[in-house]
């Protein structure tokens, strides 16, 4: 017997043999970690399943533990589809615009609030039906929000200012003796009673001991 005999023996043997392997249902089991477990056990392992609907308003809580690209991605949608600025998101939010700015700056989101940027109507009547999730006013409703929108605006701006003069202030004057014994603060135009009650407790802060003089006069 030749090579070439020799070799055609070896491959008619080894083509015989082939019937023999295991494939398909023939083989063995592969068995994976999760086929013992129990469904209480297989959700537990498993990880919270997170949703986010950018499309509806978002309570200042919730907002909070979204993730950071999340954060910059709400804000910055709904700047490019209302025009909002720091006092609109915080009004949403029920919080003062100086708690929004220092959000985004310790969280380090990628948004900015150019000053002095306002909503024009159009963009104040779709903001208006986005924060009454889609429901249309009437049409005294709606004169009520453009009368309104404009010196409540005006006022949250100057309470943003005023809390950070007042912040700076204190930081500067830390070392020194003196403490803040008394202030002022005057709301002219529609009166928000939670932003009032925002501003006094960001000057106010935790002060447990004092008087408060509550003076209202009706324009």
């Amino acid at each position: 017997m030749n090579d070439f005999e020799y070799e055609c023996m070896q491959r008619k043997r080894l083509a015989s043999q082939a019937k023999y392997r295991k494939r398909g249902n023939k083989s063995k089991k592969c068995s994976l970690p999760s086929d013992g477990m129990t469904q209480k056990q297989w959700k537990e392992r498993c990880g919270p399943i997170l949703s986010y609907n950018l499309s509806n308003v978002i309570a200042w809580s919730d907002f909070k533990h979204l993730p950071t690209s999340v954060q910059t991605e709400y804000i910055t949608k709904l700047q490019n589809q209302y025009g909002i600025t720091a006092v609109d998101l915080a009004k949403m939010f029920g919080v003062t615009p100086l708690t929004v700015r220092k959000h985004v700056e310790a969280k380090g989101l990628d948004v900015s609030f150019p000053r002095g940027r306002t909503m024009n109507k159009n963009e104040k009547d779709m903001w208006a039906l986005f924060l009454t999730g889609g429901t249309k006013q009437t049409d005294g409703a709606a004169s009520n929000l453009e009368e309104e929108s404009v010196p409540e605006a005006a006022m949250e701006e100057t309470t943003d200012d005023a809390c950070q003069e007042q912040e700076r202030l204190n930081e500067d004057h830390k070392d020194v003796s003196m403490n803040m014994s008394g202030f002022t603060i005057r709301f002219d135009g529609a009166i928000n009673v939670d932003m009032i009650a925002n501003s006094l407790k960001m000057i106010l802060g935790d002060r447990s001991g004092g008087s408060v003089e509550i003076t209202y006069r009706i324009a």
